[in-house]
C-alpha cells in the first residue's frame, strides 16, 4: 500500500472518531436537557418544610367542645362580641356552634409572637363559607374580624384568613389592605383542596405554624400551604407569595398590610361554622409598658419638636400620627399651622422575649394666638385640657388638676 493511501486511510477514520464523539456528547446532553424538563417543579426549589425552624413551646392553650362546658378556661382565652355570651347549651351537640349576632365570633385575648401554633378542627353544617380561622389580627372593633371587605364573598377585613371555597374545592387565604370599612382592599388567594380531601368544608383539622416571614398550613396532619412574606417596613408585610404543597405559586401579592404579630380568632359571618377543638402553641412572654412624656399645649407657630417615650423593656417605641393638625416623622411632630386637637400613639411591638406594649396615646391643643381660644363647637375631648379665667390667663393645667372628668370642656372660662 502506498505511503498516500495509507495516510488518506487514516484521516478518514479520525474523521468517523471525531464524528462519532461528537455524537456522544449531542445525546448526552439531550438526554440530561431532558431529564431536567421533566423533574417536578418541588424538586427545583426549596422543599414545603425543610427550612421550618426546630421550635419548643412552653405553653399550651387546648380546649375540646364536647359535652362539657369550662366557662374559666374558655374566658380566659377568648373575647366574645358580649360578655358570656358563650355558654355550656352552645356545646350541647359536641362543638361550640357559631351563629348571627351575638355568637358569630371568637378573638384571642392576647397577641401572639411568632413562633406559635393554631390548630383547629371545623367544619361548615350549612349556609355560605364566609368563616373561619384569622390569624395576626389587631382589630380595633371586634366585628372587623367578620364584616365584609370589597368584592364577593366579603368576609374579614384584618389579619390573615383562611376560609373554604363555597363548593369546599379551595382554600382561600385573604391578606386585607388599610382598613377602610366595606372599601378595605383584599387579595384573596385560592389554593386547591389537598388530594384525597373530599370537601374542605367537610369536618378536618386545619393547622397553621406561625413563623414571621413563613407561614406553614398543614391540612389533617399533610403539608398544605406555605406563605413566604416580604417587603417588610417596620412592623409590617407588604407582599408575599402562596405556594401549595408542591411548592408551586398559587399567587402573589403586593400592597397589603400584614402585621407583625398579632391575635387568632375564629370568626363567621353567615356560614353555620361548627368548632369543635381548638389548640394554640406558644412561648410566655414579659410583659411591657410604656412611658410616654405628656406633650404640653402648643400654638399654630412652633417649631417642630421631639417626643418623648420609652418602654419598660428597653425596646425602641414607634410614635404614630393618629389625627389632628400636624404631620409626623420618626419622632419629630410639625405643626400644619392650624388649630385643633393632636392625637399620637406610642407603640411598641415587643419581640422573641416581650409582648406588645399596650399602646399609649397622648393628646395636644393647638391654638391660634392671633383668635385665642376656639369655640366650643370645634373641641374635641382631651386629656390636657386648659383653664383660664376671664383675664385670658392660665389657671393650673392638666398636670395639677388631673385628668380628664367625664363630661368636662376642654377649654372652660371662669367669668
Amino acid at each position: 500500500m502506498s505511503l498516500m493511501r495509507l495516510i488518506y486511510l487514516c484521516d478518514q477514520q479520525n474523521k468517523l472518531e471525531m464524528k462519532n464523539f461528537k455524537t456522544q456528547i449531542i445525546n448526552t446532553i439531550g438526554i440530561v436537557l431532558s431529564f431536567l424538563i421533566v423533574l417536578p417543579v418541588s424538586a427545583q426549589v426549596s422543599s414545603f418544610d425543610s427550612d421550618k425552624p426546630a421550635t419548643t413551646y412552653t405553653s399550651q392553650y387546648t380546649q375540646t367542645f364536647n359535652t362539657t362546658w369550662d366557662g374559666a378556661v374558655f374566658y380566659g382565652q377568648w373575647n366574645a362580641m358580649e360578655s358570656n355570651v358563650f355558654g355550656a347549651g352552645d356545646i350541647s351537640a359536641g362543638y361550640l356552634q357559631f351563629v348571627w349576632i351575638q355568637k358569630r365570633l371568637i378573638c384571642s385575648i392576647t397577641p401572639y409572637v411568632s413562633p406559635y401554633v393554631i390548630q383547629t378542627d371545623i367544619d361548615y353544617s350549612a349556609g355560605s363559607s364566609r368563616g373561619g380561622v384569622v390569624i395576626r389580627a389587631n382589630p380595633v372593633l371586634l366585628d372587623q374580624l367578620q364584616e365584609p371587605a370589597s368584592g364577593d364573598p366579603g368576609f374579614n377585613r384584618v389579619g390573615i384568613a383562611f376560609y373554604p371555597a363555597i363548593d369546599g374545592s379551595s382554600m382561600t387565604v385573604q391578606f386585607t389592605g388599610p382598613l377602610n370599612g366595606d372599601a378595605t382592599q383584599v387579595a384573596r388567594i385560592a389554593v386547591p383542596k389537598p388530594t384525597g380531601v373530599t370537601s374542605l368544608r367537610d369536618r378536618g383539622t386545619l393547622r397553621i405554624e406561625d413563623f414571621g416571614a413563613s407561614i406553614n398550613v398543614y391540612y389533617n396532619g399533610a403539608p398544605y400551604i406555605r406563605i413566604d412574606l416580604g417587603g417588610r417596613s417596620g412592623s409590617i408585610y407588604t407582599s408575599g407569595t402562596v405556594y401549595n404543597s408542591d411548592m408551586q405559586a398559587a399567587g402573589t401579592f403586593t400592597g397589603k398590610e400584614v402585621e407583625v404579630l398579632g391575635k387568632v380568632a375564629v370568626a363567621q359571618r353567615d356560614a353555620a361554622l361548627r368548632l369543635y377543638s381548638a389548640t394554640i402553641n406558644y412561648n410566655d412572654l414579659e410583659q411591657q409598658t410604656i412611658n410616654f412624656d405628656i406633650i404640653g399645649k402648643k400654638q399654630i407657630t412652633d417649631p417642630p419638636f421631639i417626643l418623648s417615650a420609652s418602654a419598660s423593656s428597653g425596646l425602641p417605641i414607634e410614635f404614630k400620627l393618629v389625627a389632628g393638625p400636624a404631620t409626623l416623622v420618626g419622632n419629630t411632630v410639625t405643626l400644619t399651622g392650624e388649630p385643633g386637637i393632636v392625637t399620637i400613639s406610642a407603640n411598641q411591638s415587643g419581640n422573641s422575649i416581650y409582648y406588645p406594649a399596650p399602646e399609649t396615646l397622648r393628646s395636644f391643643y393647638v391654638s391660634d394666638p392671633a383668635t385665642g381660644n376656639s369655640d366650643s363647637q370645634s373641641q374635641d375631648y382631651v386629656d390636657n385640657w386648659v383653664v383660664t379665667d376671664g383675664l385670658n390667663r392660665q389657671l393650673p393645667d392638666y398636670e395639677d388638676a388631673g385628668p380628664k372628668l367625664p363630661r368636662c370642656s376642654k377649654i372652660l372660662r371662669v367669668m
